[in-house]
């Protein structure tokens, strides 16, 4: 049950500029985008539809899996859902379509919009720390200083399930990410 002082908070809500739906623009930070949502999911609270919002919405919010790094090049991932807004147990056979796009705070930039959030992570690598698939695998010995500042990656040897890009796992407060496929 939504009280009146929920209601006058949303109709006298100052309006977000960022979009409140799904995006390709780039001219958004993940805080404005995580502000859009949030005023987005107030709204459904006071028309009592927040079941799904993520589905409908299609908008980009933080990825619930991670969290900014520190440092150099602050990295942090955005997702947004863009398939079947079917509710569970209808028989439903849409597929589903989870996205991602990674952002860095000190160059304001975007990378593509993917379909794995590890391949978002490494494009933003790509771009913040180029060379960064030279590191020595699983080693933090015999590092230049770029590569040990705050915020630097490592690449670990993972296979299977276990390859995420897993975020403020390097000892620098960087991505710690698998180590490529040889095959």
């Amino acid at each position: 049950m939504v009280d009146l002082l929920d209601l006058l908070e949303v109709i006298t809500a100052e309006p977000t500029a960022a979009p409140q739906a799904y995006t390709t623009a780039t001219n958004w930070t993940p805080t404005q985008l995580d502000e859009a949502f949030a005023a987005v999911r107030k709204r459904a609270e006071v028309d009592g539809t927040t079941l799904g919002l993520l589905l409908w919405s299609h908008m980009w919010t933080t990825s619930f899996a991670t969290r900014p790094t520190e440092g150099a090049h602050p990295m942090e991932v955005v997702s947004a859902h863009l398939g079947c807004e079917c509710p569970r147990g209808t028989g439903c056979q849409c597929v589903t379509a989870l996205v991602y796009r990674a952002w860095c705070g000190d160059c304001a930039h975007w990378t593509a919009i993917r379909d794995e959030e590890t391949a978002a992570v490494e494009e933003l690598h790509d771009h913040c720390w180029p060379g960064w698939l030279d590191l020595p695998v699983g080693g933090t010995a015999d590092r230049e200083d770029h590569w040990t500042q705050p915020g630097a990656p490592v690449i670990t040897d993972r296979s299977g399930s276990g390859t995420r890009a897993v975020p403020g796992r390097s000892p620098y407060g960087g991505y710690d990410l698998a180590a490529p496929d040889p095959s």
